[in-house]
């Protein structure tokens, strides 16, 4: 009981701070479960996190430049899996339908196919940055399941899920877009295509870089992963 609420508390510091009182209630449950989370902890957190009426918080550069692409996947899945349980309650279903209609949304191979329709379409325009985003994130891929028939698809699906947590991050607006743009898609494609290695994905990457705009991205101002971190 307390110490789960405990836990809750600290999963909310990374949304608005704590008073001082409530740390110094969490403070006891969370030695007793021997967690790293004390209080300089979660004054980090708060520090570096803020709030700005988006879906997400907004991590300060530095810090966001610290992440590596695993990192960011392993975020952006949990966003992507939970925006798909909120695109799936209506119309109102049985538990499990909407269950089944997300797995379809959020698999691999569903991901990696829904990439590749925004990459060819012109509803939503990549940016330099983010197309460095999603070769690195593809690059940062582990072994894919034995499952999967198309290898390829795996490291594809990390690709978009590094894209959807580093905007989770960074720019609300720009991933409330991104999301948009996919909900259409899979409304007018399905979830998933049959599963083919052509157009190559670094074909797709060209594609889309050939795309911009001259001027149309600036990365100075953003913040970069590091090469090393791969």
């Amino acid at each position: 009981g307390a110490m789960f609420r405990c836990l809750l508390l600290v999963v909310a510091a990374s949304s608005f701070p704590l008073p001082p009182s409530t740390r110094a209630w969490c403070a006891p449950h969370v030695r007793k479960l021997s967690l790293p989370v004390t209080g300089a902890a979660i004054a980090s957190i708060t520090a570096n996190f803020s709030m700005d009426g988006g879906i997400g918080p907004t991590l300060a550069a530095p810090e966001l430049s610290r992440l590596s692409p695993t990192t960011l996947a392993f975020v952006g899945d949990a966003v992507f899996e939970l925006w798909a349980r909120v695109a799936t309650t209506w119309p109102p279903r049985k538990p499990a339908n909407q269950m089944k209609e997300t797995v379809s949304i959020v698999r691999a191979e569903a991901q990696s196919s829904l990439l590749r329709t925004l990459l060819e379409g012109e509803a939503f325009t990549f940016t330099e940055h983010e197309l460095l985003l999603l070769k690195r994130g593809r690059n940062a891929a582990g072994t894919p399941p034995p499952r999967l028939e198309r290898k390829g698809a795996y490291g594809e699906a990390t690709a978009f899920e590094v894209l959807v947590g580093y905007l989770y991050f960074s720019d609300s607006q720009r991933l409330d877009l991104l999301l948009s743009c996919a909900l259409t898609a899979i409304s007018n494609h399905g979830h998933v295509t049959e599963a083919v290695e052509e157009p190559s994905f670094e074909s797709l990457l060209a594609g889309a870089a050939g795309a911009l705009r001259p001027g149309e991205d600036d990365d100075d101002d953003k913040p970069t992963i590091e090469d090393n971190i791969l």
